[in-house]
């Protein structure tokens, strides 16, 4: 009889795994490496949803997405960034990710995050042909400093 977690299953099993691999992982916008070290797991906003990337995974590249990048090192403890656009690579054991636009959480500047957010939501509402704004250019702003101020609070 196959028993859960929360049943008592396999927790001996798990006590006794080796220790986690881990993987060199490099961030990279235009204007700074934003962060460079090993960590255990990476979990990245692609933009078709979120995936996760950890030691010895097959060579991937893919799309970036706009979302908050999640950094777990050996220790346990996360990085958070806020990334939007650019691409993913994994390869030989190594994971970069070359982001468009990206920020450490400890970084954002909440309270200029938010008065984005808020030019972007008065934007989206305006109304009458002469203010017509581009709606898509005014929702990815909206999104954008939405996800800054979300990842400025969780890694703080």
């Amino acid at each position: 009889m196959h028993r859960s977690f929360s049943e008592g299953g396999c927790p001996e099993a798990l006590k006794q795994m080796p220790e986690a691999h881990t993987f060199l992982t490099r961030v990279v916008t235009r204007a700074a490496e934003l962060f460079r070290g090993e960590v255990v797991s990476a979990v990245i906003p692609g933009a078709e949803g979120y995936f996760g990337v950890l030691a010895d995974h097959a060579p991937l590249i893919a799309t970036l997405g706009i979302g908050e990048v999640t950094l777990t090192m050996p220790d346990g403890h996360k990085h958070f960034l806020a990334v939007t656009g650019g691409v993913v690579e994994v390869r030989d054991n190594e994971l970069v990710i070359l982001a468009d636009i990206g920020e450490r959480a400890e970084d954002i500047d909440v309270s200029r995050a938010q008065e984005a957010a808020d030019r972007a939501r008065v934007r989206l509402h305006r109304e009458g042909a002469e203010e017509r704004v581009d709606i898509t250019r005014a929702d990815v702003a909206l999104t954008r400093a939405l996800n800054r101020v979300r990842v400025a609070r969780h890694g703080r």
